[in-house]
């Protein structure tokens, strides 16, 4: 077993194709199921912010924010959430960090 198969990687992955920072292209190919032959394209390389809370009012006096994951911004996020929902109004939050559903 190889350490390509081991993560599963396809065979022939070359990663050092993928290196670069933002808006490097990258050349790639693939083919769609059904396809005769594999396509060749590039692949633009880019920094993909993903925000980790979300907020709102769910009244007159209350704000609701919930954390979607944890990251290294979500402190600041939290924070900047909570001071525009006490400008709409909100004198109290619902904190709910990240999926605290229970499984049944």
């Amino acid at each position: 077993m190889t350490a390509s198969s081991r993560l599963g990687l396809v065979r022939g992955w070359r990663g050092d194709r993928w290196r670069g920072g933002p808006g490097t292209p990258s050349p790639a190919r693939g083919a769609r199921r059904g396809g005769t032959a594999p396509t060749r394209f590039d692949v633009v390389r880019d920094v993909i912010r993903v925000e980790s809370v979300v907020y709102k009012m769910l009244d007159k006096s209350a704000g609701y924010i919930k954390s979607k994951q944890f990251s290294s911004s979500t402190g600041a996020e939290t924070e900047a959430a909570m001071t525009d929902l006490k400008s709409q109004g909100a004198v109290g939050w619902v904190l709910e960090p990240q999926d605290t559903r229970i499984a049944t």
